[in-house]
């Protein structure tokens, strides 16, 4: 009986972290648009990037695969749709048959699409995200100011900077 309780909320907790968890694709940011109508795709999101086999048994994976997939393989397009669970698919016309109700999509678990969840189509929907690329700043350069030159000569300094190329190679005596 102890263990049955043990695997029921092993489970439990696998679930709801699973539905919470979003999904994370290298080097992108993927923000949830909706859940859109798609009963002629090609008019929505014309392009048909690849179709992806489900695999119902593993659809966590599978839902995390097909998106970062679809992403990495999106080409110049900020935006991309999984439409029939497992068709990548790009356009940007994929508001033209309108909004379909959340639970028309499927996210974790192979559950009706939730709010603020990874979700992808089932059937006749699309679901779309807006791929933004991470950007990191750059360290900004700082420069130590020189002492301008008075006598007209020219200023040569005697060592070489931390980035020159003496100091960056390998020297083998």
């Amino acid at each position: 009986m102890v263990t049955l309780v043990v695997w029921l909320l092993v489970a439990m907790a696998t679930y709801a972290y699973g539905q919470n968890k979003p999904i994370a694709c290298p080097g992108v940011k993927l923000i949830r648009l909706n859940c859109f109508k798609s009963a002629n795709p090609k008019a929505s999101m014309p392009n048909l990037i690849f179709t992806k086999k489900v695999n119902y048994r593993q659809w966590n994976d599978h839902l995390k695969s097909v998106v970062c997939q679809c992403v990495a393989k999106r080409g110049k397009s900020n935006v991309v749709g999984i439409r029939n669970v497992g068709e990548c698919r790009t356009g940007n016309l994929y508001a033209k048959e309108g909004t379909a109700p959340l639970k028309d999509c499927n996210t974790w678990n192979a559950t009706p699409c939730k709010s603020k969840a990874d979700c992808v189509g089932n059937g006749n929907t699309v679901f779309v995200y807006r791929v933004e690329p991470i950007t990191t700043p750059k360290p900004a350069v700082t420069t130590k100011p020189t002492k301008p030159n008075t006598k007209g000569k020219k200023v040569v300094s005697k060592k070489p900077a931390k980035t020159s190329p003496e100091n960056l190679m390998c020297k083998f005596y």
